[in-house]
């Protein structure tokens, strides 16, 4: 949701009250989309990249490991 500010003056002094304005999503103007082709490549650091190398490798095992055990229930080693 956006919040809209208006600012209302009291009529003496420096004194104002500020208001917020919330516009719902599904009655705000629709924005420009960004295309994902035009942005490029994401920069990552190596620690970023570390991050998701393990973690990849760690669902990998875990899939591995789901099919043996599957394997292992249906009697396929026996």
């Amino acid at each position: 949701m956006k919040m809209m500010n208006g600012t209302m003056h009291a009529g003496i002094g420096d004194d104002y009250k500020k208001e917020f304005y919330v516009v719902h999503p599904l009655f705000d103007k629709p924005e420009k989309k960004l295309n994902p082709d035009d942005l490029g490549k994401m920069k990552m650091t190596r620690s970023v990249k570390f991050s998701l190398v393990t973690l990849r490798f760690y669902l990998i095992g875990m899939i591995i490991l789901a099919f043996y055990r599957v394997l292992e229930m249906s009697g396929a080693f026996h």
